[in-house]
């Protein structure tokens, strides 16, 4: 019983693929072919096309001014500044500047050591 559960699961999630008609052919036809001989599938995909007509009359409304702020507002204040907060210096800084800096650091270090008269890479 669970493979046939697994067999409505993945068709109810091919859906909208196969409703704006992006599956590839071999697909499409799977999903035809059990849309004829499945009642349940039949039904959801009945219910998927009604909520979709449904929603499809709705008039596009754009976001008022400052929404994008609000939102931003609403993030900061729930998260504790986690998000949108300071940064820091590390995150205004790519990381490869900061290992390319860390790596020539590293050289001079071992440079100085190896190089010179009381060096302790030296025998």
């Amino acid at each position: 019983m669970a493979d046939e559960s697994d067999i409505h699961d993945t068709t109810q999630q091919d859906f909208t693929d196969y409703y704006e008609q992006s599956l590839p052919a071999e697909r499409r036809q799977q999903i035809a072919d059990h849309l004829r001989e499945c009642a349940v599938c039949q039904s959801a995909y009945a219910e998927f096309e009604q909520t979709l007509r449904a929603l499809s009359g709705l008039h596009k409304m754009s976001a008022p001014q400052h929404f994008g702020d609000a939102v931003e507002t609403t993030i900061h204040k729930r998260s504790a500044g986690r998000f949108f907060g300071r940064r820091a210096f590390g995150d205004r800084v790519p990381f490869s500047v900061l290992a390319i800096i860390a790596l020539v650091i590293g050289l001079i270090v071992v440079f100085l050591m190896r190089y010179s008269a009381v060096g302790t890479l030296t025998y």
